[in-house]
């Protein structure tokens, strides 16, 4: 009966999932709220027509770590840690929304490490 259409009038959601609502064609745009004139250029999703959704924060991660666990320095790059001396020794936080398994293979891994 929805057609697919979420039964939701306003959802505040993160931007990876508000941009799959947009291209599916489920969000409405929002190009004639008087608002929009004061936001900055971020503000404005790249890649989509109008304004069907509204960035309205951003995501930052960091590095963090122990001197002691790198006697020789801080990592340089996320691909020292790809040693196999760290193996069984890292943890990261799982975003839930897909980051991790780009950035291993964009950074010399494979989706097995």
């Amino acid at each position: 009966a929805q057609k697919r259409v979420p039964p939701i009038h306003i959802n505040w959601d993160t931007t990876t999932n508000a941009t799959k609502s947009a291209l599916r064609g489920v969000t409405e745009d929002l190009s004639d709220l008087p608002n929009l004139a004061n936001v900055t250029d971020l503000a404005k999703p790249a890649g989509l027509e109008g304004f069907p959704i509204v960035n309205t924060y951003g995501y930052v991660y960091v590095l963090a770590y122990r001197p002691e666990a790198f006697p020789d320095g801080p990592p340089k790059s996320w691909k020292d840690l790809l040693d196999p001396k760290f193996k069984g020794r890292l943890a990261f936080y799982n975003d839930g929304i897909g980051f991790h398994f780009p950035a291993q293979v964009a950074g010399g891994g494979k989706l097995e490490d």
